[in-house]
C-alpha cells in the first residue's frame, strides 16, 4: 500500500488572470486565490480569503503549472498516468501524454518561454522509494520534455481547445526520450 498525508501539493499562477491555483493531494479539486488578496496580508481576524473553487479534475494530482498562452491548468492525474490539460473556462478536459511507466508519479510540470514553450516534466517512482522498494537498476527519476506542434493549425475552429497543442504522436500515446 502506498499512501501519503494531506495537503497542499501543487500551486500554479496566471498572470494574465491575477490568480494562484492550488491543489490538496486529498482531492480532486481545484481551487483559486486572487493575487490581490495574498498582496493585502493576513485578512482580518474572523475573515477568510476569498477562495474560489475552480472545479473538478479527472484525478488526484501532485503536479500543476499554467500555461501563459491560453491560462489552460496541466496537471499530472493519478489515475491516467498521464499529462493533461484542463481550461476552466469551458471545462474541457484531455489527455496530452499518456505513460504508465514513465509518467508514474509526475511531480513538476514547467512551462518555458525560454525553450520555446515546451513543457518540462519531473518524474519519478517515489511510491517504491516510499515503500522502500528501489531497484537501482530501473531508471527511478526522468526529466522529459512536451514539445508543442510549432505551427499550430490556422482555421479558427480546428484550432480550437480540442485540437492538441502536441503533434499526434504524443496525443493519448506513448512518450519517449
Amino acid at each position: 500500500m502506498f499512501e501519503l498525508l494531506d495537503g497542499v501539493v501543487g500551486l500554479a499562477f496566471s498572470a494574465r488572470l491575477a490568480t494562484v491555483y492550488y491543489q490538496p493531494l486529498a482531492t480532486n479539486r481545484l481551487f483559486s486565490v486572487p493575487t490581490t488578496a495574498l498582496q493585502a496580508g493576513p485578512p482580518p481576524f474572523g475573515e477568510q480569503l476569498p477562495v474560489t473553487l475552480v472545479g473538478k479534475k479527472s484525478s488526484q494530482g501532485l503536479a500543476l503549472a499554467v500555461d501563459p498562452r491560453d491560462d489552460t491548468i496541466l496537471f499530472s492525474p493519478f489515475t491516467e498516468t498521464a499529462i493533461a490539460a484542463w481550461q476552466p473556462q469551458t471545462n474541457q478536459q484531455r489527455i496530452l501524454a499518456y505513460s504508465p511507466e514513465k509518467l508514474q508519479f509526475t511531480a513538476e510540470i514547467r512551462w518555458t518561454e525560454r525553450d520555446n514553450g515546451n513543457y518540462w516534466l519531473l518524474s519519478t517512482r517515489f511510491q517504491k522509494f516510499f515503500r522502500q522498494d528501489v531497484n537501482a537498476r530501473d531508471i527511478n527519476i526522468r526529466i522529459m520534455k512536451l514539445v508543442p506542434m510549432q505551427y499550430p493549425l490556422k482555421h479558427p475552429i480546428l484550432n480550437s481547445f480540442n485540437q492538441p497543442y502536441f503533434p499526434p504522436q504524443f496525443y493519448n500515446n506513448t512518450i519517449g526520450f
